[in-house]
């Protein structure tokens, strides 16, 4: 509720600017994936005036190049609040972050002044063909609608594992749990529980700030896997945070794993296959009447090769064949 007062409260102090566009300035910082600024590199922001006739907005870009410290500075009218500012050089993937980012008005000029960016390039090392699919719209549903006993799924059938499905090896263990014993609203608190088949399977949940275009890391690392990892779903999250948090922008995330190790006598990697997930997973359960559809939203890329920790995916050629176009994937 607060979110949506605080976009009120924007398009009135907007509305009553009468004496022209207010005006935005970005401080935005492009720096590579090690945390060095980036010299000599473009960005640009999107500034949407009033039209002349004073119906509708008029959009255009601003550009600028950084300087020595990787800093470049974009200043205009705009009066849309959601704007996008984004870079890009040849030999790195592009980077850009859509936001919400004015939290006010004062004297013609959108607050705070200026408004702090950061972008990441992330080089492009070896783009090559992955396993890729999103289950960001058509989710993956419980069978049954029952989460409370682990269930296998098998990434590259794109299944549960039999008998419910046509899966054939567990990569994930997911189990739900619900939080709440009695129904408070439509979408219950709870948590998805991940777990794996195998001695050190396992994932990594990293920040990925910056909005590259790439999602994680160019390369798996070696240790650091957890062999099992939580996640609370919206109502769980929501319910930890103060009104303010809940509007604070929260930090991208992305997750590495390592599934189907196979080791030695000593306990060392013969082989293993390496993968990422865009973000982390979304647990939702809906009640109805006497049934529950429990449903997991998950984007996720598996390299094809053992032994290969390659994570930059090519964009051209999707292991997967002959995907429906909602589990399409449009970032490497």
């Amino acid at each position: 509720m607060k979110f949506y007062l605080n976009i009120i409260v924007l398009l009135v102090a907007c509305a009553s600017a009468a004496c022209g566009n207010p005006k935005a300035k970005y401080r935005v910082t492009i720096l590579d994936e090690t945390g060095k600024p980036v010299v000599g590199v473009g960005c640009s922001g999107s500034f949407e005036e009033l039209n002349p006739n004073g119906v509708g907005l008029k959009a255009h870009y601003l550009s600028a190049d950084t300087d020595e410290n990787g800093i470049a500075i974009l200043e205009g009218e705009t009066r849309n609040y959601e704007q996008w500012i984004s870079t890009g050089a040849p030999g790195y993937h592009g980077a850009g972050i859509r936001r919400y980012w004015f939290a006010g008005l004062k004297d013609q000029k959108w607050q705070p002044w200026p408004i702090e960016v950061e972008l990441r390039l992330k080089k492009k090392m070896r783009p090559h063909p992955m396993y890729v699919v999103s289950y960001a719209q058509e989710k993956l549903v419980f069978p049954g609608g029952d989460f409370s006993a682990p269930l296998g799924f098998d990434l590259i059938e794109r299944d549960w594992v039999a008998p419910v499905g046509k899966g054939k090896i567990a990569d994930f263990i997911l189990q739900g749990t619900r939080l709440e014993a009695k129904e408070k609203n439509g979408h219950p608190a709870g948590l998805l529980t991940l777990t794996f088949s195998n001695k050190k399977d396992g994932m990594i949940v990293m920040d990925d700030p910056g909005g590259s275009n790439l999602v994680g890391p160019q390369e798996a690392p070696l240790d650091g896997y957890q062999d099992k990892v939580v996640f609370p779903n919206w109502q769980a999250r929501r319910n930890l945070m103060s009104d303010e948090e809940a509007l604070e922008p929260a930090v991208p995330k992305a997750c590495v794993f390592r599934v189907r190790t196979v080791l030695d006598e000593k306990g060392q990697i013969v082989s293993a296959r390496y993968g990422k997930l865009d973000g982390i997973m979304e647990f939702s359960m809906t009640p109805i009447e006497n049934f529950q559809i429990t449903r997991v939203g998950v984007t996720y890329y598996l390299n094809g090769k053992d032994n290969d920790r390659n994570l930059e995916w090519d964009e051209k050629t999707n292991l997967f064949k002959n995907l429906d176009r909602q589990l399409g994937v449009q970032r490497p």
